[in-house]
């Protein structure tokens, strides 16, 4: 978790990474009925999803929240922000029961972002960051056809690992570190 803009003390942050720090430890505490499990329950989802993934012409078996008619309607966001390996990343998604509808990675500093992939409107993919760093024709058709074969219901970056993309393109480490 990244902290927020009070107070703390230096040993309860990770070193510096480009200017940001995330908390060592987090709590989450409240009153009972007031969303602690809800908020475990959507991180696990958000997890299995990435890992697992949703076989092919199976709904993704998503809970909305239910006391507000209006949220049964509109897509589930997710987004995940960590350090890995001494970088900063920001990795997301939003989704229905029958879609994958957006999903991104970036990587992030204090002031600046480096799109390494986004996924909109389901099916259109910005891979220019992976095309810049895999410059043959063979690892750029390869990274195409991974987008374009990528199920309407899976996430691309579980795709990327269920294809063994690592194999056939040079430089996909900064995808791969989601894992």
């Amino acid at each position: 978790m990244i902290p927020g803009k009070g107070t703390l003390k230096p040993h309860h942050k990770s070193t510096s990474i480009n200017g940001v720090s995330a908390l060592k430890l987090a709590v989450i505490f409240g009153a009972n009925a007031s969303g602690k499990s809800n908020l475990i329950q959507a991180i696990d989802f958000g997890r299995e999803t990435v890992l697992k993934g949703t076989k092919a012409g199976h709904t993704i078996n998503i809970t909305t929240y239910r006391l507000d008619e209006r949220s049964v309607k509109k897509p589930t966001y997710i987004e995940y922000e960590f350090q890995h390996k001494g970088k900063n990343y920001a990795y997301g998604f939003t989704l229905n029961s029958k879609e994958i509808i957006d999903e991104w990675l970036f990587e992030i500093g204090k002031s600046s972002e480096v799109k390494l992939f986004e996924r909109s409107n389901t099916n259109e993919y910005d891979l220019s960051f992976l095309f810049k760093n895999n410059k043959t024709s063979k690892e750029k058709q390869f990274l195409e056809f991974t987008a374009k074969g990528t199920p309407r219901n899976q996430l691309f970056i579980t795709q990327i690992r269920t294809t063994n993309l690592k194999d056939h393109v040079s430089d996909i480490q900064d995808v791969l570190k989601c894992y």
